[in-house]
């Protein structure tokens, strides 16, 4: 059974069923107990058991992950370093980076790998909620690891369990940019300023991913949305899909194309 198809179809409990059959019958199959662990998080509070079983995925994907130093795993490094690795998608990544200044406490030192296009973000972000990152890997080569002089290594996603920390909603931002890009698009939000509503859209994900037909939809299909009263719909669409934005009609594809073209 596997477990996107399953997913996106809506049957998360009738996978969770059949995961938990095939795990009385092979207790240590990992992506078992990788896939029921993905079910538990979606479906119930579970989450301690759920996160300790998603560790799984490192036994499933290992080219991965390659570590180059020791995995940390949870215990006492005050005057140690560790190297934390993006591992995952911009999403996870943004996601799982609030713990990114919570393991600065932990260790003497440091240090993150990240994908370059949220390189800048990132900076921003510990520039001004003053995390004490002490370098910044932007790449996604396992080979780069080997620049920075660590005793520890984990991937960001192993943060809530190996950290013992819970993804909680938090009323605090942990991601931030300087004041200057804030009144930057400030200014150009404020030249489709009419009163109305302010709709951001984004319609694709990254589509060089083989699974992008099941995360992605055209921009035709937000088309209905035009339909919405006292409401203006703006495109925060990047990469090659916003080649598609004039796939929406008027008066939706103007504001699209004054913000696209002011980058």
């Amino acid at each position: 059974l596997e477990f996107r198809r399953v997913l996106f179809r809506s049957r998360v409990d009738e996978a969770a069923s059949q995961f938990r059959a095939a795990l009385a019958v092979k207790p240590d199959d990992a992506i078992s107990k990788l896939s029921l662990a993905c079910c538990r998080l979606i479906t119930d509070g579970d989450t301690y058991n759920a996160w300790r079983d998603y560790e799984q995925r490192r036994a499933v994907h290992p080219a991965h992950f390659q570590e180059r130093h020791p995995t940390w795993q949870g215990q006492e490094a005050a005057h140690q370093r560790l190297l934390i690795y993006a591992e995952q998608g911009f999403g996870d990544t943004l996601l799982f980076a609030r713990f990114i200044p919570l393991l600065t406490k932990r260790f003497a030192q440091t240090f993150v790998q990240l994908p370059p296009p949220l390189g800048r973000l990132m900076r921003m972000s510990a520039a001004v909620q003053a995390w004490n990152v002490s370098g910044w890997v932007e790449s996604t080569s396992v080979t780069d690891r080997d620049s920075i002089a660590s005793e520890y290594e984990m991937p960001l996603m192993s943060a809530t369990f190996t950290g013992q920390w819970p993804v909680t909603r938090t009323q605090q931002a942990y991601l931030a940019v300087s004041d200057a890009l804030v009144h930057q698009w400030a200014h150009r939000l404020a030249l489709a300023e009419d009163g109305s509503l302010r709709i951001g859209l984004i319609w694709s994900g990254n589509p060089d991913r083989t699974d992008d037909h099941i995360r992605s939809i055209s921009a035709e299909q937000l088309t209905p949305l035009q339909g919405i009263k006292n409401a203006k719909l703006i495109s925060l669409q990047m990469g090659r899909s916003e080649e598609h934005t004039s796939e929406l009609q008027s008066p939706c594809n103007l504001v699209c194309r004054l913000l696209l073209e002011k980058k």
